[in-house]
């Protein structure tokens, strides 16, 4: 019995030595081609086994995969999460009983490493099912094909791009069998240039003889004839009916397979649509002749210029004669850039060196500058290049058009010079037009001014006329009365009545002389005046007063007059203003107990302001403008003539001054203005 225990317990030891063996086996293998390993219990939903090849895979630790993935739902956070709902359906797909055992289920995912890294992975999966159809212990296998994948993108983007680029240069593909004298196969582009589709171009052109129907009868000859000349490669260029019914140009080159007896038994080709190729190059072969015919042009002429070696490639005859010298002569004298500048007029030199060295990086140049030709004679000259990049030569290169422009020049010179005098002249002209419009500006002003104030005359000569008439009519109506009486009284021998009577005609009579006095006067206001001077308005108040003494003490009328400046004037003149504007004021006192004037000055916008102010009966507004008009009283006292403040008015207006009242109503005073101006 202890002999059979102890077989046991090295067959066991033997059997758990091979299973370790395979387990280092199956890590090894792992290790070997980058596979990760796990196994997981669906009893308990734990993690049951993770190879360290898998916690590589993740991008963690195999401790960390241990600790975060515990259960199934730790491993989500792992997944992408545009892949999250196909992960979770295949997991189902296994884990259903319906799933054929002992069979791999395999899909592809990306993961999400926690440094944020994508990596696109492809797993396996087993499930191991027991007694009553339970799975209790699945496993599975996961490999990391983020680099297969990323090598099929670019397989599949290589080849979209090489479609594309057939597609762009309208290149085509075809293979031929000689032997079964049919198409073996050709790509969609070969049959897109004749505008079919696959199916259609191998049902229409089923063999060799077919494409010949549809060359172009003039190019058919000369493509049988290249075709069979050689038998190892041939290149050709003819015409084809594209399925539309238009002629297209196509290039076709063909390589024949030999046998090993030389036998041609394949051929393979590509054919290419060059019908933009070929109008392009008649645009070319125009454009050519356009150019020769451009250069016969006088004054036109053009070059290429090598910008590396410094040197002209090509220079045309216009161009030379432009520089007055023979094709030859001039590419002697040119020899290097810097020959090229010394050609250029001294005072063009320095800019012309700057444009022509900045080439290089401005691929535009428009310019002027002057030349000197070997005559002495300047010519200026327009040249416009443009720098290129000679894929053939392998250089950079500027191309230039030169123009003559010397007689535009000229011409623009004289033009210039005809325009400077014409604005000169319409400057004068405008100026010496303005200086009129000013001066009539000036006269309608005066006249406007003259107009109005001749309208101010004329009604004032009507109510002048008006007032004489009315004024001078009653004291003559009154002598004429007494005359009369005086008659009756004389032949009554009544003297003391005669006596009274007498008086009566005097006094009207007076009456009618001061009035025509004071018309006199005023007449002469403007036209009899001493020549101006500069007057103390102190002393001209004084001279004023000193008329006025007897009539001030009358009235018992309180005066007081400040110190007052100089002004500008007629020094009589003044005084008659003073007079006239301190009697009215005395003469329009009314009942006042205390009756008092005040006269000063001040400075008004540049001017004497002068003021006598009374605290008399005042005067409402309705008569402010109205008392400075001629005989306008403002109460039917037979006092005065109605004249005075007129005068006051011309006076002060001949000066150059105005006059206004102020006054706050009846029984608050007024005050007379008048500006003079200053010394």
């Amino acid at each position: 019995m202890l002999d059979e225990n102890a077989d046991l317990r090295d067959k066991l030891a033997a059997m758990e030595d091979a299973g370790k063996a395979k387990q280092e086996q199956l890590q090894t293998l792992s290790a070997a081609i980058r596979i990760g390993y796990w196994e997981w219990d669906e009893i308990t939903k734990r993690s049951a086994y993770f190879s360290k090849e898998m916690a590589d895979i993740m991008g963690i630790s195999l401790d960390t995969l241990y600790e975060k993935c515990q259960c199934e739902e730790d491993f989500f956070t792992f997944i992408h999460p545009d892949d999250l709902e196909h992960y979770i359906d295949n997991l189902s797909s296994i884990l259903n009983p319906g799933h054929a055992r002992g069979l791999a289920h395999v899909f592809e995912y990306r993961m999400v490493r926690p440094d944020g890294e994508v990596r696109n992975v492809r797993e396996l999966e087993y499930g191991i099912q027991e007694e009553g159809g339970v799975i209790t212990r699945s496993f599975g296998a996961i490999q990391d094909i983020t680099e297969q994948v990323n090598m099929r993108k670019n397989i599949e983007e290589s080849e979209a791009k090489l479609k594309l680029a057939a597609r762009t240069a309208k290149l085509g593909y075809w293979h031929y069998d000689e032997v079964a004298l049919k198409y073996i196969d050709i790509s969609e582009e070969c049959a897109a240039i004749h505008g079919y589709t696959v199916s259609e171009y191998l049902d229409r052109f089923l063999h060799f003889e077919d494409d010949m129907t549809t060359v172009h009868p003039e190019d058919k000859e000369a493509l049988l004839e290249a075709y069979y000349s050689d038998l190892g490669k041939q290149d050709f260029v003819y015409r084809t009916q594209h399925k539309d019914g238009h002629w297209i140009h196509v290039r076709e080159i063909a390589t024949d397979i030999m046998d090993e007896a030389g036998n041609c038994i394949e051929s393979i080709g590509t054919v290419q649509d060059i019908t933009e190729l070929k109008e392009h190059e008649k645009d070319l072969e125009k454009r050519d002749t356009i150019i020769r015919q451009f250069e016969l042009v006088p004054g036109i002429g053009h070059y290429i210029w090598n910008l590396d070696t410094e040197e002209y490639l090509y220079v045309s005859p216009g161009l030379t004669d432009i520089y007055g010298l023979p094709r030859t002569d001039f590419l002697q004298r040119v020899s290097s850039f810097e020959d090229d500048i010394a050609l250029l007029h001294e005072d063009d030199r320095e800019r012309m060196l700057k444009i022509y060295e900045s080439r290089k990086t401005n691929q535009h140049a428009d310019t002027e500058y002057r030349i000197r030709q070997p005559s002495g004679e300047i010519r200026w000259i327009r040249e416009k290049s443009i720098s290129i990049w000679d894929p053939a030569s392998m250089s950079n290169q500027a191309i230039g058009v030169l123009k003559d422009i010397t007689e535009q020049k000229e011409a623009e010179q004289t033009l210039r010079r005809s325009r400077d005098l014409l604005e000169t002249q319409v400057l004068e002209r405008t100026r010496q037009l303005s200086d009129t419009i000013k001066q009539l500006e000036l006269e309608i002003t005066e006249r406007k001014r003259i107009a109005a104030e001749l309208e101010n005359k004329n009604a004032e000569l009507e109510r002048f006329a008006y007032t004489v008439s009315h004024d001078l009519k009653t004291p003559l109506i009154t002598i004429n009365g007494f005359l009369g009486i005086l008659a009756k009284e004389i032949s009554a021998n009544d003297k003391d009545w005669v006596t009274g009577h007498i008086e009566e005609i005097s006094n009207a009579a007076n009456t009618m002389g001061t009035l025509l006095n004071d018309l006199l006067e005023l007449s002469r206001i403007g036209r009899v005046m001493d020549d101006p001077k500069t007057c103390d308005l102190s002393d001209i108040v004084r001279k004023a007063l000193d008329q006025l003494v007897i009539r001030v003490q009358q009235q018992g009328v309180e005066i007081t007059a400040g110190d007052m400046p100089e002004v500008f004037g007629d020094e009589k003149r003044l005084v008659e203003v003073f007079v006239n504007l301190v009697e009215n004021a005395i003469k329009f006192m009314g009942d006042q107990i205390a009756p008092q004037i005040r006269i000063g000055s001040v400075d008004k916008a540049g001017m004497i302001c002068c003021y006598v102010h009374d605290n008399g009966i005042g005067i409402s507004s309705e008569f402010h403008e109205k008392i400075f008009s001629l005989f306008e009283r403002l109460d039917a006292s037979p006092e005065g003539t109605g004249v005075g403040l007129a005068l006051v008015k011309r006076i002060v207006e001949v000066h150059g001054g105005e006059v206004w009242v102020e006054s706050d109503g009846t029984g608050r005073g007024s005050s007379f203005l008048f500006t003079l101006p200053k010394s």
